[in-house]
């Protein structure tokens, strides 16, 4: 879901119409999974909720993706606060922010060269596992995830 605001920026929001489809891709999803899992996971020993916001979610937008920035954001806020409606609970919360862009199809088929890497998706999952697994003296409740410091790409 690209998310440029104004500019019709490579690949990014063009119309009216794509902030909704940016909005259903990411919030409405999230919200509708999450209404039907958090009742059977507050009644469990513990549970572990994982979601990704993005980059544009933890520091402001890149220039011509602010409906993308917007509905990243929007995932992250709903996570926060559900994070403290379940405050009372063993339900434990955690936001992915990757730091970059992930290796995905989708980020294949439009190839940008800035020189930074790419994130593997096995080293965000690797990362929130770490997170669920963590026990007794603390919690990861919001983790950005970055490039390696090499350029290199994924074979």
């Amino acid at each position: 879901t690209g998310g440029g605001t104004l500019r019709a920026a490579r690949g990014h929001a063009r119309r009216v119409d794509d902030v909704a489809r940016a909005c259903e891709r990411n919030v409405r999803a999230l919200f509708v999974t999450l209404k039907s899992l958090v009742p059977g996971l507050v009644r469990r020993p513990s549970s572990f909720i994982a979601a990704m916001a993005s980059q544009e979610a933890w520091g402001g937008g890149a220039a011509g993706a602010g409906v993308f920035a917007a509905s990243k954001s929007a995932v992250a806020a709903l996570l926060r606060s559900l994070d403290r409606e379940l405050d009372a609970t063993t339900v434990e919360i955690c936001i992915a922010f990757p730091m970059g862009r992930v290796d995905t199809e989708s980020n294949r088929r439009k190839p940008v060269d800035d020189g930074r890497g790419v994130i593997e998706p096995r080293a965000i999952g690797d990362a929130l596992v770490g997170a669920a697994l963590m026990h007794g003296g603390g919690r990861l409740r919001e983790l950005p995830i970055y490039p390696p410091r090499s350029a290199r790409r994924p074979s």
